[in-house]
């Protein structure tokens, strides 16, 4: 029974930490998407 408890907790913990990290990058290419996108349009505009 504490075996199997212990595996589902560290399944999860694993994908708990898959999802998280993927946002995270997720938000940081975003975040340099938008910044490249801004000095293009700033580019345009001269």
């Amino acid at each position: 029974m504490l075996l199997l408890l212990h595996r589902y907790l560290s399944f999860f913990g694993h994908l708990l930490l898959e999802v998280f990290f993927q946002q995270q990058f997720k938000t940081q290419l975003m975040d340099m998407n938008q910044i490249h996108q801004q000095s293009w349009l700033e580019q345009d505009s001269l």
